[in-house]
């Protein structure tokens, strides 16, 4: 995902409700707006401006002597065999507790994404979608919606798909790579973690101003999630975080060579 995964819940509420209000609305700005939210919704949540307080889940522990390293293993963690499909599952958490479920399949140039969250009045969305080694996205939403996607439809349609083409893994390392070593150990998710706040990336997808945590196991070199604060209006602010379940690296038999390029929701319409 992301993509902002809470954000993308959002708007694609935002995008059900309007189509349900204006369907006699012009079939070019129907179209220009279902693909600009249709963009919004395909990446991991980014985060925005906001509080730097850690949230419940994060938490400060007594801090080493000397100050937290980076770890030897992060670099093999991230640099799987690039022959392998890679499975990477995330659960994210707003502040109302609402869990939004992210798996995500890579290899190469080749993406599958699946999103799952439910609402508060407890109906189940989703979002499926494939990008091929040659950068065209195939997308279904829970109501078997079907679009196709391409670099050259807008910008954010160009960054999201590099985005995402560039794996779960390697973006999650770039990220944190590109923030400032918190000089105080933490603990997330149950586990000590080296926290790296990183800045703002104008090119990534979504609300400007994020303000962003990410967290490396500082045993294992493990990603293990990331926390984010953004501001969606002056009087807004959304707080998430995200934690890694699982990451599997797979043979390319036959049937997972299929879950990486085939989606999984039914086309209906």
């Amino acid at each position: 995902m992301n993509a902002f995964d809470v954000l993308e819940r959002q708007l694609h509420d935002a995008t059900t409700r309007r189509r349900r209000r204006r369907r006699a609305a012009r079939p070019v700005l129907a179209i220009a707006f279902a693909t600009a939210v249709a963009i919004l919704a395909l990446v991991l949540l980014d985060g925005g401006s906001g509080t730097q307080t850690p949230p419940a889940d994060e938490h400060e522990v007594t801090a080493p002597t000397p100050a937290p390293q980076p770890v030897d293993d992060e670099v093999a963690f991230f640099s799987p065999d690039p022959d392998k499909i890679v499975y990477v599952r995330a659960t994210s958490v707003d502040q109302d507790g609402l869990p939004l479920v992210t798996e995500d399949w890579h290899r190469g140039k080749e993406t599958h994404r699946l999103v799952r969250w439910t609402d508060k009045g407890g109906k189940e969305w989703a979002l499926d979608h494939v990008i091929s080694a040659d950068g065209v996205m195939r997308q279904i939403n829970e109501e078997g919606g079907y679009r196709v996607i391409r670099r050259s439809d807008m910008e954010d349609a160009r960054n999201a798909i590099n985005q995402e083409q560039a794996g779960f893994l390697a973006d999650f390392q770039r990220r944190f790579e590109e923030g400032s070593l918190d000089p105080v150990q933490r603990e997330f998710a149950g586990r000590p973690a080296l926290r790296y706040h990183v800045p703002h990336d104008p090119k990534r997808v979504g609300p400007v101003g994020p303000d962003q945590s990410y967290y490396v196991d500082s045993e294992t070199g493990k990603p293990l999630g990331f926390t984010s604060a953004m501001r969606i209006n002056p009087d807004q602010t959304m707080e998430t975080t995200q934690t890694v379940d699982a990451i599997e690296v797979l043979e390319p038999t036959p049937e997972n060579l299929d879950k990486l390029r085939t989606l999984t929701l039914q086309r209906r319409r």
